[in-house]
C-alpha cells in the first residue's frame, strides 16, 4: 500500500462489526490502540501506514475493501423473521455481514447484465386490497402457473432479484432482504442452515417486503407473513384440500406438494378459519410430542441460486479472470473468495445454455 491510502471511516465499522469484534477487542487482536480504531471510526484521524495494515490483517480484508465509498445501510433497509428476539450484538453483525456481501455481490456484476423477463412491482397494500391480494398480483405478474411455486429462489431470478445464501450467526434469523435506494435490484439473503422449506416460506415473507414495503409500518411482518401464505399457498386452490378431513400424515402429503413446513399448513387452515385455536393448538401439541417443531420429516431441498454462480463463471470464461484477479475484484482474499462462494480453483466451468441466454456482457 501506499502512504497516502486512508482507510474510509465507514468501512472501517463496517468490516470490524462483520466479524462480531469491538473496538477493544480488535486493538487486542491487531496490536493498534482503541484510542486510534475509535478516533479513526469517527473520522476524527485518517488511518494510514502500518497501523492500517494490521487492521485490515486483523480483520481478514484485503486494503482495497477500506477504500471503498460504499452505502452502508441502516436495520431499517433490511427485513427479518423474528427480529425482537434478536440480541442487538447478533443483529449488528449480522447488518454488517449482509452489507459486505452486498457489496461483494454489486463488485462481481459489474460488467455483466443479466436479462430478466419479470420485474418487482411495487405496492401498496392498501389500495390493492391487502397482503393476500398483493401476492395473487405478483404471481400474476411473474407468470406463475396455477399449483405450487416450482421455485421461489427461481421465480426471485427471473424479477431480478440475486438471492445469496449465508452462514447466519443465530437460528432465529431466517432470511433478510435489501434494496438500498442506491441500488438497481434486491438482495435476499437466505439461512444456509435451514430446510427448503423454511427458506421458501421466509424468501417468500421477503418478497412481500420488497414489493409492499417502501417505507417501515408497524404491520410489516404480519401483512408479510400473510402474503407468503398466498403466494406459496393460494386459498382458492388450498381451501378445498384443507377442508379434508386433516391428520399429520394428510398434513404430510400437502408438504409433499406445496413444498410448505407441515407447521405452516395448520397455520394457513387456521387463517382460513377450517380449524379453530383448540385444534391449531393440538395439532403443534402432536408436531411437539414428535420432536417436529424442530426438525420436520419429509425434508424439501433447498433450492439453489444459479445467477451469481454464472455471473462468476462468465468472468471466468468471457473476461479470462484468474482466481486472484475474481477475489480482487470482489474486495475478498482468495481464500475467503473460495469459500464464500464456492468457486473452484482449478477448472474453468462450461458456459449452460440458461446462463448463455440470459447474461450479457457489458463494458
Amino acid at each position: 500500500m501506499t502512504s497516502a491510502e486512508v482507510a474510509v471511516p465507514d468501512m472501517l465499522i463496517l468490516g470490524r462489526e462483520s466479524r462480531g469484534l469491538s473496538q477493544e477487542a480488535l486493538a487486542a487482536e491487531s496490536g493498534v490502540s482503541q484510542a486510534y480504531i475509535s478516533k479513526g471510526e469517527n473520522d476524527l484521524i485518517e488511518v494510514t501506514g502500518e497501523r492500517f495494515e494490521a487492521l485490515a490483517e486483523a480483520l481478514g480484508y484485503p486494503i482495497e475493501f477500506f477504500l471503498q465509498h460504499e452505502h452502508v445501510a441502516g436495520v431499517d433497509a433490511l427485513f427479518h423473521r423474528r427480529l425482537r428476539t434478536v440480541k442487538v450484538g447478533e443483529l449488528k453483525q449480522l447488518q454488517a455481514q449482509i452489507n459486505v456481501m452486498r457489496v461483494h455481490v454489486k463488485r462481481l456484476m459489474r460488467g455483466v447484465t443479466v436479462e430478466t423477463p419479470y420485474a418487482f412491482p411495487r405496492l401498496d397494500v392498501d389500495e390493492v386490497g391487502g397482503p393476500e391480494r398483493a401476492a395473487q398480483l405478483v404471481r400474476r405478474a411473474w407468470r406463475l402457473p396455477l399449483g405450487p411455486v416450482s421455485s421461489v429462489v427461481a421465480s426471485i431470478e427471473a424479477a431480478g432479484g440475486v438471492v445469496v445464501p449465508i452462514v447466519i450467526r443465530t437460528d432465529k434469523v431466517s432470511a433478510a432482504a435489501q434494496w438500498p435506494l442506491t441500488e438497481d435490484r434486491p438482495y435476499f439473503f437466505v439461512n444456509a442452515g435451514h430446510g427448503g422449506e423454511r427458506q421458501r416460506f421466509s424468501l417468500a415473507h421477503e418478497i412481500a417486503h420488497m414489493v409492499l414495503h417502501s417505507y417501515p409500518v408497524d404491520e410489516q411482518e404480519d401483512q408479510a407473513d400473510r402474503f407468503a401464505s398466498e403466494f406459496l399457498m393460494p386459498e382458492a386452490e388450498i381451501r378445498p384440500q384443507l377442508k379434508a378431513r386433516l391428520t399429520l400424515e394428510r398434513l404430510g402429503e400437502l408438504k409433499r406438494y406445496w413444498k410448505v413446513s407441515i407447521a405452516a399448513l395448520i397455520k394457513r387452515a387456521s387463517q382460513l378459519g377450517i380449524i379453530d385455536d383448540k385444534r391449531m393448538t393440538s395439532f403443534y401439541k402432536m408436531l411437539s410430542a414428535r420432536g417436529w417443531r424442530k426438525v420436520e420429516p419429509l425434508p424439501i431441498k433447498p433450492e439453489k441460486p444459479t445467477v451469481l454462480q454464472d455471473v462468476i463463471d462468465t468472468h471466468q470464461r468471457v473476461h479470462k479472470y484468474s482466481l486472484e484477479e475474481l477475489s480482487k475484484l470482489a474486495r475478498l482474499k482468495v481464500r475467503d473468495f473460495v469459500t464464500t462462494f464456492g468457486v473452484s480453483e482449478d477448472a474453468v466451468p462450461p458456459p449452460t445454455s440458461e446462463s448463455r441466454m440470459r447474461l450479457r456482457v457489458v463494458g
